[in-house]
């Protein structure tokens, strides 16, 4: 059985509440009436809608034709029965109005004021729906145990093998993927590894391979001193002089050339074109 009514009301971008608790609920511009649309809204009726409980419903008792009242868009009738959630459109003012039969309503006072707090009215709306969310969960929990209960046991059994498969398997493959992952990083790792070893090996041979090739030029230099002097300075313009001696191995003393022997009148013997054989015995000029 309906013991309150609450009624939203949008007028525009206005949005209101309220919370009632009458036998009657008058709607209009008059100062008697417990909702009022506003000093804004010209009319010559006091009272526009008036509501009356009857046998736990709230019903339409009598209301102005001439402002184009609709109930959920169609034309409002006397004796109506107001539903959760109808609502009310008045079309010459724009205003729209959905009510919210309630039941077992603590002692409400309709506020008349032009403004109300907002937490004030988001608390009235939370009161007045309380029994309703209420009965809303009870009758949610009710239908699931039904629906559960005319559920065969074997889809029971089917549904649930189903779902642990396609639990097992996304598991089974998120740790698959997991261990590829981890197996591709630790690959990685290894040939970074390797190819910094490699790169080391292959500084080292380098190193290695210069030092080699100095050691080659350096020995190619020594044993080739009149060409590398050739190629330093054959296109250049100069004269190199330069002397030597010839000297005995054994003891070190300097090749002479034989004495010249002369005969009695002074005149110096001819070898008869004979190569001199140097020696380091004598006076002899040396080589």
């Amino acid at each position: 059985m309906a013991g309150g009514l609450v009624v939203h009301i949008t007028n525009g971008q206005e949005k209101h509440t309220e919370v009632l608790s009458q036998e009657r609920v008058l709607i209009g511009p008059g100062e008697n009436c417990h909702i009022r649309l506003g000093s804004d809204l010209l009319s010559d009726s006091s009272v526009l809608l008036e509501l009356a409980r009857q046998n736990g419903h709230f019903r339409v008792q009598e209301f102005d034709p001439e402002i184009g009242i609709t109930l959920n868009g169609r034309p409002l009738a006397r004796g109506a029965r107001i539903e959760d959630g109808d609502e009310l459109r008045f079309g010459a003012f724009g205003v729209a109005m959905q009510f919210f039969p309630v039941g077992n309503l603590p002692a409400v006072v309709s506020s008349r004021r032009a403004s109300v707090a907002p937490f004030i009215e988001q608390a009235a709306i939370e009161a007045a729906a309380t029994a309703r969310r209420d009965d809303a969960k009870v009758f949610l929990r009710e239908f699931t145990r039904e629906l559960l209960r005319e559920i065969n046991w074997s889809t029971k059994i089917i549904a649930l093998a189903i779902v642990v498969t396609l639990v097992g398997g996304m598991l089974y493959l998120g740790n698959a993927v997991y261990n590829e992952m981890r197996r591709g990083r630790e690959l990685i790792d290894k040939q970074n590894d390797q190819l910094a070893r490699q790169q080391g090996e292959l500084g080292k041979i380098n190193e290695q391979f210069g030092e080699v090739d100095k050691k080659n030029q350096e020995i190619i230099n020594s044993l080739s001193l009149a060409p590398r002097i050739f190629g330093q300075y054959g296109n250049g313009v100069c004269l190199i002089a330069g002397s030597y001696m010839l000297f005995e191995p054994g003891t070190g003393r300097p090749l002479r050339y034989p004495e010249t022997q002369t005969t009695e009148d002074g005149t110096a013997l001819k070898n008869g074109g004979e190569q001199p054989v140097l020696t380091p015995e004598g006076n002899g000029p040396p080589f």
